[in-house]
């Protein structure tokens, strides 16, 4: 895993984290102009279904920042204890003296390296089984933009408003599903690699 690509992670899961505000204030606007008039009933039930959705997907994002923290704290320590191998290397070779104590600690470094590099993995895993779970709220999210649109078509007044709203809302949904493929490829990438990171 490079610092590159969480960077890239999180970025994305900032980008999913505005989409699904930007989703919860367009339905929460519906929302209330449906309250305000008799004929749009169907919209509010909508509307408060891509609230809930909204919500959903800011938890699914929180949970996914905190992954990509503790990776980003794991990679940082795989960083050190790389460094410090480094050094420990160099030492034994320019070391004519106490070489058996030196190796028993390059043992513990090399333990070490490989220990993070396993959590780091299972770390990407679990990363991407969320990203999996947020993919499924979002064929949901997605599911409850198409019934909006259709409520919206047989709305008569604020018409334009509702279809407005709609159009935004999917477009969020489908941006949000966008970010998570982009998540899903660089996770992907990071466990197919198999390779050395060295400062």
């Amino acid at each position: 895993m490079k610092f590159e690509s969480i960077i890239l992670i999180n970025d994305l899961i900032g980008r999913i984290e505005h989409l699904s505000y930007e989703i919860r204030i367009q339905a929460l606007n519906s929302y209330l102009v449906t309250t305000s008039e008799n004929s749009t009933v169907g919209f509010s039930a909508v509307s408060s279904s891509l609230v809930d959705f909204s919500q959903e997907i800011e938890k699914q994002s929180s949970k996914l920042r905190e992954r990509i923290y503790e990776t980003l704290n794991s990679l940082t320590k795989l960083y050190q204890i790389r460094r410090s191998y480094k050094v420990l290397i160099r030492t034994i070779d320019k070391s004519r003296n106490s070489k058996v104590h030196l190796n028993v600690k390059l043992k513990l470094h090399e333990d070490s390296l490989n220990m993070k590099q396993k959590k780091i993995k299972q770390e990407l895993i679990n990363l991407a089984s969320l990203v999996q779970h947020a993919f499924k709220l979002c064929k949901s999210g997605h599911y409850i933009a198409i019934c909006s649109k259709v409520e919206a078509a047989h709305i008569s007044n604020n018409a334009n408003f509702f279809r407005l709203i709609t159009e935004k809302v999917e477009n969020s949904v489908l941006q949000i599903l966008d970010a998570l493929e982009s998540i899903q490829k660089e996770i992907k990438v990071n466990l197919m690699e198999d390779e050395q990171i060295f400062i």
